[in-house]
């Protein structure tokens, strides 16, 4: 079973963020996750065919200026482009990275975000992704 764990040094985006972004600005930060987690998989070692199934685990820490933890529907609406790019590429998801199959609960069996307070100097996302033999919901 494979266990990945990418340290991206940014926090991840926020729902709030990213809804009344323009298409090609959102295009854009797609783009720019795509090469962060890029990085990070190959820093962790990330090698082979795209994960199946697997159960993934999104820490979020950053250093918020009103001092409070993101709602719940900002931090999971915000990894839309995360786990976007640790797809597989389509024609519709160009920026897939083909780490994990897809997105689906099909394939995705367990996801779990959590957001952190942090210092500014700390602030990351760290993507931990374990492979299971658990069958698909459904």
């Amino acid at each position: 079973m494979r266990e990945y764990r990418l340290i991206i040094e940014r926090p991840s985006p926020l729902l709030n963020q990213i809804r009344k972004m323009h298409y090609q600005k959102y295009k854009r930060l797609r783009e720019e996750w795509a090469w962060l987690i890029k990085g990070a998989a190959m820093k962790a070692g990330v090698r082979g065919e795209p994960i199946n199934r697997c159960i993934v685990f999104v820490s979020r820490h950053c250093n918020h200026t009103t001092g409070r933890l993101p709602d719940w529907d900002g931090l999971y609406g915000g990894l839309k482009p995360v786990l976007d790019c640790l797809s597989e590429a389509s024609k519709s998801n160009p920026n897939g990275l083909g780490i994990i199959v897809d997105d689906s609960p099909k394939h995705i069996i367990t996801l779990s975000a959590m957001p952190y307070l942090c210092k500014k100097e700390d602030a990351r996302t760290e993507i931990h992704i374990l492979e299971t033999e658990e069958p698909p919901i459904g």
